[in-house]
């Protein structure tokens, strides 16, 4: 890959990383809500 792909890939890491954040709140959220329907 050469330099310039480089820079565009570096730049999108926090955005990508921002994304799986985000995914993995949802998924320990809906955990969350699957044990306290179990629960009750």
């Amino acid at each position: 890959m050469d330099e310039k792909k480089w820079k565009e890939a570096e730049a999108q890491v926090p955005q990508v990383a921002q994304v799986i954040e985000n995914v993995a709140a949802a998924i320990n959220k809906a955990a969350d809500d699957l044990q306290n329907a179990q629960s009750h």
